[in-house]
C-alpha cells in the first residue's frame, strides 16, 4: 500500500510538475511509516533504511524545514526501535526461508525507493535547470532591447558591432533615421501618443529589415540601422533636403 502511494506521489510530481509537493509526501511516506513498520517487523536488518530517510530529509526538503523533519523521524525512530524491543511482534522468531524471503523483500523495497527518490531529484533539477536558463535568456533580452520599442539598445549595439569588427566583416554599414517632426507630434498630441509612434514605426522598420540587418533604439527619434550587406537602393529620392526611407 505505501509503495503505490509513494508511485503515485511520483507520478503526480513529476508529470504535474509539483516536484516539492511529491518530494514532501514520499519523503513523509518513508521516514514516518514505511521504514519504521519494516524495523519494527525484521528489526536490525532495516535499520539502514532509517539512515537513507534522513540523508532524502537532508537533499529533498528545504532547509527552513528539514531540520524539524530531521528531529522528528529520529524522536519516531527512537520511539520504535525502543517500542519493537518491549513489545516485539508475535513472529518476530522468523525461519531461515522467511529471512531469507524478508531480505529479498527488504532490498527491492529499497532499490525501489532509492531510484524514485534519485528521479525526483533529477526532476526537480531539470526543472530548477530550465528555470533558471529561462530566466537568463529573459534577463538577456531585458538587457539587449529597449523596453519601449522593443528594439535593440545602444549596449547590444556596441556588442554586435565588436563583434562584426573581430570577425572581419567589413561588409556592412550604418543608417541613423531620425522621425521628422516628432517633438511637435509629443507637444501636440502628447508622449503617449508619441510613444505609440514609435512603437509603431518600429513594428513596420522590423518588417522591411533585410536579412541580416538589425534596428536599435538611439533616444528620443533616432533609429540606427545596420544591414550586413550594401544597397544603393536604400537612399531614395530626396525631398526638401532630407534623406527618407520609403516602406
Amino acid at each position: 500500500m505505501c509503495a503505490l502511494l509513494i508511485l503515485l506521489s511520483s507520478f503526480y510530481g513529476v508529470h504535474f510538475g509539483h516536484t516539492k509537493r511529491a518530494s514532501y509526501l514520499v519523503v513523509s511516506l518513508l521516514t514516518f511509516i514505511e521504514f519504521p513498520f519494516l524495523y519494527y517487523i525484521y528489526h536490525t536488518n532495516t535499520i539502514v533504511y532509517m539512515i537513507l530517510s534522513i540523508a532524502a530529509i537532508a537533499i529533498f526538503i528545504p532547509a527552513a524545514h528539514a531540520l524539524i523533519f530531521a528531529v522528528l523521524a529520529v524522536f519516531c525512530d527512537v520511539f520504535i526501535v525502543i517500542y519493537s524491543y518491549y513489545h516485539p511482534v508475535p513472529w518476530a522468531a522468523i525461519t531461515e526461508q522467511e529471512a531469507f524471503y524478508s531480505t529479498l523483500c527488504s532490498l527491492v523495497i529499497s532499490m525501489f525507493c532509492v531510484f524514485m527518490v534519485t528521479l525526483l531529484l533529477k526532476v526537480q533539477y531539470e526543472k530548477q535547470d530550465s528555470d533558471l536558463r529561462t530566466l537568463g535568456d529573459q534577463l538577456k533580452n531585458a538587457a539587449d532591447h529597449d523596453t519601449l520599442t522593443a528594439l535593440y539598445n545602444r549596449r547590444y549595439l556596441n556588442q554586435y558591432l565588436e563583434q562584426l569588427i573581430q570577425n572581419d566583416h567589413t561588409d556592412f554599414y550604418a543608417v541613423l533615421l531620425d522621425l521628422d517632426f516628432f517633438k511637435k507630434i509629443n507637444d501636440t498630441y502628447g508622449h503617449v501618443f508619441g510613444d505609440e509612434v514609435l512603437v509603431t514605426f518600429s513594428r513596420i522598420l522590423e518588417k522591411y529589415l533585410p536579412d541580416g540587418g538589425i534596428a536599435q533604439y538611439q533616444n528620443g527619434m533616432e533609429i540606427s540601422n545596420l544591414y550586413s550587406l550594401a544597397d544603393k537602393k536604400l537612399y531614395c529620392a530626396k525631398n526638401d533636403n532630407r534623406d527618407k526611407d520609403v516602406f
